[in-house]
């Protein structure tokens, strides 16, 4: 918990100000952001274990697949979600 705790606290910084340019990087934010990352590790376990004992793919396979659909997943959330881009509602 603490190591994926610090993982996220650093991911929500880097994240909101290189890879969003967000500027408003509130407490708001990093519990929508621990909140989704955190689905997102519960997904990845989901996903590797169907893949594992359901399918019978190996590990290293499941995780591959698992990592690929979770990155795309907490990438979309981020940007869709939490670090939403509202400016172009000030233009109008």
């Amino acid at each position: 918990i603490t190591s994926f705790s610090i993982v996220v606290l650093c991911a929500f910084f880097l994240n909101g100000k290189l890879t969003f340019k967000d500027t408003d990087l509130s407490v708001k934010k990093f519990i929508k952001y621990y909140t989704t990352s955190s689905f997102g590790m519960g997904l990845n376990t989901t996903i590797v274990s169907i893949l594992m004992i359901i399918i019978g793919f190996g590990t290293i396979v499941s995780k591959v697949i698992a990592a690929c659909i979770v990155v795309f997943y907490n990438y979309t959330m981020a940007k869709k979600y939490i670090f939403k881009d509202k400016s172009w509602k000030n233009q109008y």
